[in-house]
């Protein structure tokens, strides 16, 4: 399984963090509404670069 380190030290394996973009993507739904919502969004409510995010995920 593949870890990746988060900003405050962290470490998650790889499906675990596609769980927690998972859940930060419907907050950001919840928030902006799904077709207002942008991977920046996304990417902020994960707490991760919009880069990064599309390493997991290639588009909302």
């Amino acid at each position: 399984m593949a870890l990746a380190e988060t900003r405050n030290g962290d470490v998650w394996g790889e499906a675990d963090r596609r769980h927690r973009i998972i859940e930060a993507a419907e907050r950001a739904f919840v928030r902006h509404g799904f077709h207002a919502t942008t991977m920046q969004h996304v990417a902020a409510e994960a707490g991760m670069s919009p880069g990064n995010l599309y390493r997991y995920f290639p588009s909302k």
